[in-house]
């Protein structure tokens, strides 16, 4: 093999070696640049030049300056082409990114809004504690905070028709409940040490059963049977009042003062601890 040949070969190493450099750093099409000029003016040269030229004939040399010339013109091509495709859907991830923030916070914004907006509601409607319990004829009927406690009568587990409005003058706990839920049957022992530690406090339990998901009353008697509760049970057989009182997760909860005005809810199972901060809050 010719000298010029091994130069030759040496060439094409060097070359490949470029490309596998060129194709593992950013500076991809910097670098390939460079190396398809490099290559272009080694092909004028190579046809200047005696030995790569014979009687006409384009030598091999040639046909392979040529070959690579082409290959790295089409890989530059490729490479340029998947850079602008990476950075189009770059350009949209971060419009997408921009989106999601936008909405984000709007999102925020809206929630902020509507927090001042109710509190401001709030305010509005209950301006202090001494104004929650001190006249009934100016207060609102409903089941919000300040609002006046929705009156209604059922049927107790002994038979006695208890009124809500009956128990005017004590602290209320009006508790929906029912004996399939495993939060109500874990919060009764606390309601009942409770009951039994403030009943001589003008504190009272009134626990509405929501009987229209139950078995049957039978159910309900027997489970307060076992439990050793005391303290009021009345059975809401139609589902009428626990929707009145929109009791849609059980156990809820509302402290109703001696005016009848709800001055908290409390949705899930309440601890003596719990029960004994918010009747303390009132009193």
């Amino acid at each position: 093999m010719k000298s010029q040949n091994y130069f030759i070969i040496l060439q094409a190493i060097a070359a490949i070696c470029f490309f596998i450099v060129a194709s593992r750093v950013k500076a991809q099409k910097t670098l390939l640049q460079l190396l398809i000029w490099f290559h272009l003016i080694q092909f004028e040269l190579a046809m200047y030049k005696k030995y790569f030229v014979n009687t006409g004939i384009v030598s091999k040399e040639v046909w392979l300056y040529g070959s690579l010339v082409i290959v790295f013109i089409c890989i530059s091509y490729w490479l340029e082409r998947r850079e602008r495709e990476e950075v189009l859907e770059e350009r949209n991830k971060g419009r997408g990114r921009k989106a999601n923030q936008l909405a984000l916070g709007v999102m925020v914004v809206s929630i902020a809004v509507s927090s001042i907006f109710n509190s401001q509601h709030e305010v509005g409607k209950v301006k202090s504690k001494s104004v929650l319990s001190t006249s009934l004829d100016s207060g609102k009927i409903g089941t919000n905070k300040g609002e006046i406690a929705p009156d209604f009568e059922l049927r107790s587990i002994t038979g006695d028709n208890i009124q809500l409005s009956d128990l005017r003058g004590k602290t209320v706990i009006l508790n929906f409940w029912a004996t399939w839920c495993p939060p109500c049957r874990a919060e009764m022992p606390e309601m009942q040490k409770f009951y039994e530690n403030n009943k001589n406090n003008n504190v009272e339990i009134l626990a509405v059963n929501l009987t229209n998901s139950e078995r049957g009353p039978d159910a309900v008697n027997d489970f307060v049977k076992n439990k050793g509760v005391t303290f009021k049970v009345v059975l809401d057989e139609q589902g009428e009042i626990g929707n009145l009182y929109g009791a849609i997760t059980i156990p809820t909860s509302y402290i109703i003062d001696k005016n009848g005005v709800i001055r908290d809810k409390y949705i899930g199972p309440m601890s003596y601890e719990t029960m004994d901060r918010m009747i303390s809050n009132i009193q």
